[in-house]
């Protein structure tokens, strides 16, 4: 290969460049004419201002990428959000009844981590669920560890005491899924505020 500057380009007058090599930096005069001739509208980058796309699109997009971080909340639709928050107060008993009674707080506590950024209504609901049945089941474990420690004297207190919160805390879901049904927000009683 030699090295060679690139011949000039044509109508370029090499007279007139004072015997200077041509280099492809320089430009020619038949593209500033078409420059010159479109005017503004040569390119998007010479105007002053910011670039058309945020001119004509700049309300939509703004719309758009606000609503980005909200959009999680209200994804669901008005019987979805019914329905899950209904199963966050039935899946406490549903899951006692599952695992004897050992594991009642599972079942709020999945249905929580669902739907937590789905809808503000099925985390208050799922969230109310498994911290009342966390001190459910502490409130559970103390009675067994009494009548452990008492072996077995406190379960003439302990029984009767286990049967009576349990059916209270099945009302209690009851209750609280029947106004979910009805699209009113319950609170419920002794919560161990885990989540929320």
């Amino acid at each position: 290969m030699s090295n060679q500057p690139p011949p000039p380009p044509p109508g370029h007058d090499s007279a007139s460049s004072d015997d200077q090599p041509w280099s492809p930096s320089e430009p020619s005069q038949p593209f500033e004419q078409a420059s010159d001739l479109a005017g503004d509208h040569a390119s998007p980058y010479q105007q002053d201002g910011p670039p058309p796309y945020q001119q004509g699109g700049q309300q939509q997009g703004a719309q758009q990428y606000a609503a980005q971080p909200g959009m999680a909340q209200g994804t669901l639709s008005e019987s979805e959000e019914k329905t899950w928050s209904i199963l966050a107060h039935l899946s406490a008993p549903i899951a006692a009844l599952i695992s004897a009674g050992t594991l009642n707080f599972v079942g709020p506590l999945l249905i929580w981590a669902l739907y937590k950024d789905k809808s503000h209504r099925v985390r208050h609901a799922a969230a109310g669920a498994f911290n009342f049945n966390l001190s459910l089941w502490i409130f559970y474990a103390v009675l067994f560890l009494v009548s452990l420690l008492t072996l077995g004297v406190a379960l003439l207190i302990t029984i009767p005491l286990f049967l009576v919160v349990w059916v209270g805390s099945m009302v209690i879901h009851v209750m609280a899924a029947i106004k979910a049904n009805n699209g009113e927000v319950y609170t419920y009683p002794m919560q161990i505020p885990v989540l929320k």
